[in-house]
């Protein structure tokens, strides 16, 4: 699948600083953070996944933060099933700027 994208909505305004993309059976994987959230751009195949990851300094984000991605195909897919391209994880915000609370 040719460009195929990834987009991850960040709780924190802050954004993510030293974005990088991981992938296996993928290829061209590309990382922006422009827009303070995440956009990742890559071609995959059958089976194949990305991982990305960075540095996020998780200030101001709330009590009830989530952090929300969506991946989607090319225009041209017409996938039928949309429904399972979305996902949403509650966040639990640390105390500590440094993580000294968690276990």
């Amino acid at each position: 699948l040719l460009g195929a994208r990834l987009h991850g909505s960040l709780p924190w305004p802050s954004g993510i600083t030293a974005a990088t993309c991981t992938t296996q059976a993928a290829s061209n994987c590309a990382v922006t953070t422009l827009s303070g959230n995440l956009d990742a751009r890559f071609d995959i195949q059958s089976g194949g996944s990305i991982d990305v990851s960075g540095d996020v300094q998780a200030l101001d984000g709330g009590e009830n933060a989530s952090l929300d991605a969506m991946a989607y195909g090319p225009m041209g897919l017409s996938e039928q099933e949309t429904l399972n391209n979305f996902a949403s994880v509650s966040m639990t915000q640390s105390l500590f700027f440094d993580g000294f609370d968690a276990h």
